[in-house]
């Protein structure tokens, strides 16, 4: 349930990128922020199981989605950046969650 929240949340900030609307973008980051941190307080409560060891990535992917996108989200120049980092993430989420 985490992970293909996480999953839509993410596509749909992508999509919003394409959209080039600051207010779309910046309610999608929003909403996949929410998502992250839901998985990731699962994560912790040890509800979702990750096929890597370590918090060492899961903790990598909150602070993308929690910290640096909620402050990059604003500024039209940084989303060519938030769409790469934001297709990695879900690559990654892809290896974490297996």
């Amino acid at each position: 349930m985490y992970v293909q929240h996480m999953n839509e949340a993410g596509r749909a900030l992508l999509a919003a990128l394409e959209t080039k609307d600051t207010s779309a973008i910046q309610a999608s980051a929003k909403q996949f922020a929410q998502a992250v941190e839901a998985a990731w307080q699962a994560y912790l409560r040890g509800e979702v199981a990750t096929q890597t060891r370590g918090q060492a990535l899961p903790r990598t992917m909150h602070q993308f989605a929690t910290v640096e996108l909620p402050a990059k989200a604003a500024d039209p120049q940084a989303w060519p950046a938030i769409a790469r980092e934001t297709r990695i993430f879900l690559n990654m989420l892809g290896v974490v969650a297996g």
